[in-house]
């Protein structure tokens, strides 16, 4: 079995990968988790057997969301389903109270 192309994914910004050694799917075929749009039993075979019970299922996720990772099945989640995700936390604004204009204004 070829692993080397999570090699590359490692490379990536997010140099804490020490959740990668308690997740299910350590060790497996990548092509388990990339595939082409349109192949929702690869999908769902991925989340069944390896996401829904993976112990590191949330940091697997956010190694994604905080990579902003385009492809393949992440933290149980494809990337469009990863988009909705990464679109919502940037329309959230977090807005403070300014006692001096007595407004509440968007945080900095």
């Amino acid at each position: 079995m070829d692993t080397s192309a999570w090699d590359d994914i490692w490379a990536l910004k997010d140099a804490d990968h020490t959740w990668h050694e308690d997740a299910l799917c350590r060790g497996s075929s990548p092509e388990l988790f990339f595939f082409e749009a349109g192949q929702s039993k690869k999908k769902n075979h991925a989340v069944e057997n390896y996401c829904k019970k993976c112990p590191a299922q949330k940091r697997c996720l956010d190694y994604a969301l905080n990579n902003d990772i385009r492809f393949g099945v992440w933290g149980g989640l494809t990337p469009a389903e990863r988009n909705r995700i990464l679109s919502a936390q940037k329309k959230a604004v977090t807005m403070t109270y300014n006692p001096t204009t007595q407004r509440f204004e968007k945080s900095k």
